[in-house]
């Protein structure tokens, strides 16, 4: 962008228009995930985007221990849409 000149303002392609959230108390990735879900995306491969994009906020790596207020990037739906869904069901299966 040249000097004295705004860069180009890009919207998110989520429909909420939230590309990041704040880790509240008590709140767990699947709540999270319930909430930031975009339309046409099952659950769980939601969760494994969400948890993809964002490792460093999962204690041990487990789904299960996520940091209390950790900011969380919320994946376009392009992104969530090229995971494998049997290979989410998996995963989701295994972190239980």
């Amino acid at each position: 962008v040249p000097a004295g000149e705004a860069p180009p303002v890009v919207e998110p392609s989520y429909t909420g228009g939230v590309s990041e959230v704040k880790v509240a108390d008590n709140e767990s990735l699947w709540v999270i995930a319930r909430k930031h879900q975009h339309q046409g995306v099952d659950h769980t491969r939601m969760m494994m985007a969400i948890y993809n994009a964002n490792q460093q906020a999962f204690i041990g790596s487990n789904i299960n221990r996520l940091k209390k207020g950790a900011i969380l990037r919320i994946p376009e739906k392009n992104d969530v849409l090229a995971l494998d869904a049997r290979q989410a069901q998996r995963w989701g299966r295994a972190a239980v």
